[in-house]
Order: C-alpha cells, then structure tokens, then sequence
C-alpha cells in the first residue's frame, strides 16, 4: 500500500527527462514535492521523480497521464510545462 501525504504537493514537469525540465523537476523534488516527470521519448524515473512518457500534442495521452497521476496520489497541484509544444 504507497501511503501518500496529502500535506505534499504534486507537481508535473513536462520535458523532465534532461535539461532544463530535468533540473526543475529536481527542485521540487527536493523541496519536498511528489513529481511526475513527462518526456516524449524516456521516462524520468528515479528515486525522487515518477516518469511517464507522453506526448503533451496529444489530448488523448495527456488525458490519460492525468487521469493515472491522480489515481495514484488523488490530486494534483500544479503543472510546470519546462517543454514547450512546436508546431
């Protein structure tokens, strides 16, 4: 049984897998938030940030990443998009 504390915020990082967005992932990781780090192409998974690959072009996946994150912790607090979309 994962044993979440609702006193923690959840945060989702887009782009955390490398640079900028791996960095900021850290950050609220390591000021005591739970993150859920998003990449297209790898996952960002280690002690401290729980990876997800997903494409944020796409409504469909973004939805269903969503919907996991908050049956895994019951809610969310914010989103830090590190990655923008390109056309």
């Amino acid at each position: 049984m994962i044993i979440i504390d609702t006193n923690k915020k959840v945060v989702v990082v887009t782009g955390a897998s490398s640079g900028i967005g791996k960095a900021v992932a850290e950050l609220y990781a390591n000021n005591g938030f739970y993150v859920c780090g998003i990449d297209i192409t790898s996952t960002s998974s280690s002690d401290i940030i729980d990876g997800y690959i997903c494409d944020i072009t796409s409504e469909a996946e973004v939805e269903r990443i969503i919907s996991d994150i908050g049956k895994k912790y019951g809610y969310l607090s914010l989103i830090h998009i590190s990655e923008p979309t390109r056309p």
